[in-house]
């Protein structure tokens, strides 16, 4: 099993500790500066968890660090400040540590305690808890559930 951490930046300060990338295997790749990353990916990331079946972590001096992560599909969870969960899924998520955002793009699904968020492409930002989304977004609210 691989395992790579990245250090915590500012923007993450609601995220607690280190970020830690689990994987079956992986190689670094030293044409793309990446590591590249095979079978069972997960991040872990205070109260965030991404899986994944494989993705590249890149961290560059001056850039973005991020996960790109692919899968069929790709999920992420996270328990919020109230106590609830969120939780997301899509062909592709994108993990910029750097601004601590997901962007999830192919059947994007967010769902927390407001009711559910779909479309081709959302961004979820984990400080501000807010969804965005491009290319036939539904939501579905669902008056049962508590609102936060």
């Amino acid at each position: 099993m691989m395992t790579l951490l990245a250090q915590e930046t500012e923007a993450q300060s609601r995220q607690e500790g280190p970020i830690q990338i689990d994987a079956d295997s992986g190689e670094f790749d030293n044409r793309l500066n990446a590591y590249k990353l095979f079978g069972n990916v997960k991040i872990s990331h205070g109260q965030l968890s991404v899986m994944a079946d494989e993705g590249f972590a890149y961290q560059t001096e001056g850039e973005d660090e991020r996960v790109e992560l692919f899968g069929s599909p790709t999920r992420w969870t996270m328990q919020m400040e109230d106590g609830t969960q969120a939780t997301g899924q899509s062909d592709e998520i994108i993990y910029n540590l750097t601004q601590n955002i997901i962007v999830m793009v192919g059947n994007a699904r967010v769902e927390d305690s407001r009711g559910v968020f779909t479309g081709a492409r959302l961004t979820y930002d984990l400080e501000t808890e807010k969804t965005e989304g491009e290319g036939g977004v539904k939501v579905v609210i669902d008056p049962s559930r508590p609102q936060n």
